[in-house]
């Protein structure tokens, strides 16, 4: 397989895993384009949530993904999705936090299964709508939304939020509202 700076590729023909790193100073950001034949997991992996004590987060423009059929989201670290993918896709966040930001298509088309602890987080920074395609929410995680611009989950399609209470003090829907002058 081939490596890059927080990335390692391990035979994309076969549609094994291609797992995306970022801890200290390593960002996925690096990485250009990613191909999968037919199908296969992207793994987004490491604890970099920004901080000077963990590192950078990672981040990924998922217009240049392609190939794909799911996305896993693990360890504690942070990874920021730009961009829009362009098919079906399954997302698995089983720790840490996703972030889709300022995009209606870091998802494609399909679920996005929270566990428990986990935090997806729906950014927008902008003064436009984003209206989320048909995506269904399930798990006993954590989805929030932040920025001040809205986001609009199933815009013209039908969408469903389908979380289940994690434990008697967990958060399953978070809005963040803009700080006001005063």
């Amino acid at each position: 397989g081939n490596t890059a700076s927080g990335a390692s590729t391990i035979d994309p023909v076969t549609g094994a895993t291609i797992i995306l790193q970022n801890a200290g100073t390593n960002a996925a950001a690096t990485v250009g384009a990613i191909t999968f034949g037919t199908g296969g997991t992207l793994a987004l992996r490491g604890t970099g949530d920004g901080t000077a004590a963990n590192g950078v987060t990672g981040a990924l423009d998922m217009s240049t993904v392609s190939g794909v059929t799911t996305l896993s989201k693990q360890d504690s670290g942070t990874f920021v999705l730009t961009g829009s993918y362009g098919g079906a896709l399954a997302t698995n966040v089983t720790a840490g936090r996703l972030v889709a930001s300022n995009t209606a298509g870091a998802f494609g088309t399909g679920t996005v299964a929270i566990s428990t602890g986990a935090t997806v987080e729906l950014s927008n920074t902008t003064a436009d709508v984003i209206e989320l395609p048909g995506i269904d929410f399930t798990g006993a995680g954590t989805l929030e939304k932040t920025g001040a611009g809205i986001v609009s989950i199933g815009g013209t399609t039908q969408s469903s939020v389908g979380l289940s209470q994690g434990g008697p003090t967990l958060s399953l829907i978070h809005i963040s509202q803009p700080t006001r002058p005063t």
